[in-house]
């Protein structure tokens, strides 16, 4: 009988393959005012997943833009390298660290109050999130944060996740059942939610059931609908999401 040597099987994906033993580039950040500051109630913030439910605000104004560059060298075109060993195209950096903008939106709510909305995109570099949020709570005073998340909810389409006691929550909110594990969440939420806490900065996340890759899943639009009426309740705003399904929106 002839038995063959085992030799172990070359992985398709390695988790660390993008570090390759090099620090993480990090993002610079600019921060440009274009309407005067002011005081504001309400932030909510949610990445582009939940546009829909952005959009569905009215009479929104421009008040400031976040620049996200990279101070990265390699300004090498590797669409062309194949591994070999692999069998896999390599990564492009240049894509992974192309410049984004961020435009910040304000409203007016039926109590006179200022709510900005903030539309965050995806990003292949992760490290990204966490500067960002650090860099949206010190710029983006307000006195309420709202944030926009998904989690594989298990019998739930709406859960929520607070850095504060319910019995100082909205009592709109009070009703949402509190995400517990083995849910969790990724993405912008989860870094916004973790450097507020290191910044002392309450806030409350919204975490919608959804399905799918980390910051692509497929949301479940029973759970959109319902989250777009308690954000209306919660910040005193008329919103209509089918009605923003209808026409072009700012953040689309």
């Amino acid at each position: 009988m002839l038995i063959k040597p085992w030799a172990e099987t070359i992985p398709r994906h390695e988790l660390a393959e993008e570090l390759e033993n090099e620090l993480p580039i990090e993002p610079v950040l600019s921060y440009t005012q274009i309407e005067t500051p002011t005081h504001n109630q309400f932030l909510i913030i949610g990445n582009s997943n939940f546009n829909t439910i952005l959009n569905s605000f009215d009479k929104l104004t421009e008040y400031a833009t976040i620049s996200i560059d990279y101070n990265s060298s390699d300004s090498k075109n590797n669409d062309d390298d194949f591994h070999e060993d692999e069998q896999l195209y390599q990564i492009n950096k240049q894509s992974v660290f192309e410049p984004k903008t961020i435009t910040v939106y304000r409203t007016v709510n039926h109590n006179n109050q200022n709510v900005l909305l903030v539309s965050v995109p995806l990003f292949a570099n992760i490290y990204t999130y966490n500067v960002l949020a650090k860099f949206l709570l010190v710029h983006l005073n307000s006195k309420q944060i709202l944030v926009l998340g998904s989690s594989q909810l298990e019998n739930e389409l709406l859960a929520k996740l607070a850095t504060k006691q319910d019995s100082e929550l909205d009592p709109k909110l009070k009703q949402i059942a509190q995400l517990k594990p083995p849910s969790f969440v990724t993405g912008i939420a989860a870094s916004l939610l973790s450097t507020g806490k290191t910044l002392h900065k309450d806030m409350v996340a919204l975490l919608l059931d959804g399905d799918g890759p980390i910051d692509y899943e497929r949301l479940n639009e029973n759970g959109l609908n319902a989250c777009t009426s308690l954000l209306g309740q919660v910040v005193h705003v008329d919103l209509n999401r089918k009605k923003s399904l209808n026409r072009p929106g700012l953040y689309l």
